[in-house]
């Protein structure tokens, strides 16, 4: 079935238990040649390894990334396109980073209570396990506003100032800014099981299928919901701010091509993860089974480009919660 949303779990004995995918148990790999952050280069990709490195996509091709942080207890990352934040495991501190700022990491939080991030525009928000909803307030250490405390939030999704919730009866509420409780009902329907906003202000929300692993998505129109796809073999969704990709259970990509109509863009069945450009790039990156990243290169069917070919990466980050891989 679907996995909602990113949770942050506490590593155990034998392995790391956590919301992202460990596919390649603890392998051990030397770490990507890097190069160094190039001038005026806004990174919009980044991976964490299974041991707990993470790295900065530079934009230099192949093997074209900067070290950020190589603390084995980070096990969570997300990114908006200036910052990026990480949750350790060991007592669920939550530290930010600018963008191309090696090593340079300040600690915000260190609730454990904290279940998922989200971040969209200039905000961070975090939700905790109760359901209450964090407003990142901007002032150090637990600098923190709560918006609401309803314990049916299944999930939370940011994205240019906007900040949204999914209940478990399937309802998607929108933040009013407002300050506490100040939520306005946006959808209804029960089948809800997953929400991603983009930085322009989009809401997509996929709804599931009965008797299939997948779900349709919709588009939010403002007072209605267009429906853009009911493939019920669709399972992971990734958005940029243009234009929204789906992949399905075979580990083919698909890209919304407008009027209810999809392009193939891979069909690699060892795709596992798929995630969009942090920030107002309009990329798409995937990861194989055997570690590797890559890039859309916008060619049109099978148009990738190799960045990466390390067995460790475990995730990348992203603004937004999508679904998580299938686990095969």
């Amino acid at each position: 079935m679907f996995q909602h949303a990113r949770v942050l779990g506490k590593r155990l004995g034998l392995a790391a238990l956590c919301f992202v995918l460990l596919l390649l148990g603890l392998a051990q790999s030397a770490p990507p040649a890097h190069a160094q952050s190039r001038e005026f280069f806004i990174p919009d990709m980044y991976q964490i390894q299974n041991t707990g490195p993470i790295w900065q996509y530079d934009g230099g091709g192949f093997h074209s990334w900067t070290e950020l942080d190589n603390n084995p207890e980070s096990f969570y990352l997300i990114a908006r396109e200036d910052r990026v934040y990480q949750v350790h495991t060991n007592d669920h501190t939550l530290w930010a980073a600018s963008a191309g700022q090696p090593g340079v990491w300040t600690e915000l939080d260190n609730n454990l209570s904290t279940s998922s991030l989200a971040a969209g525009g200039f905000q961070l928000y975090q939700m905790h396990t109760t359901g209450s909803i964090w407003q990142y307030a901007g002032r150090g250490f637990h600098s923190w506003t709560e918006l609401d405390d309803n314990p049916n939030t299944t999930q939370i999704a940011a994205g240019g100032n906007q900040l949204y919730q999914l209940h478990k009866d399937g309802s998607v509420w929108k933040y009013d800014g407002g300050g506490f409780h100040s939520w306005t009902q946006i959808d209804t329907n029960p089948n809800g099981v997953f929400i991603l906003a983009t930085e322009t202000g989009t809401v997509y929300e996929m709804r599931s299928i009965p008797g299939s692993n997948g779900g349709s998505i919709f588009q939010y129109a403002g007072g209605s919901w267009i429906e853009l796809d009911n493939n019920p073999h669709t399972t992971q969704l990734a958005a940029t701010d243009t234009t929204i990709y789906e992949m399905h259970d075979d580990g083919s990509i698909w890209r919304y091509n407008g009027g209810g109509s999809w392009i193939e863009l891979d069909n690699n069945p060892d795709s596992v993860i798929m995630v969009a450009s942090v920030g107002q790039k309009d990329t798409l990156y995937q990861k194989h089974r055997d570690g590797s990243v890559w890039q859309y290169a916008g060619g049109g069917f099978h148009s990738w480009t190799e960045l990466d070919a390390n067995p460790v990466t475990m995730n990348f980050a992203d603004p937004a919660d999508r679904l998580d891989p299938p686990t095969g």
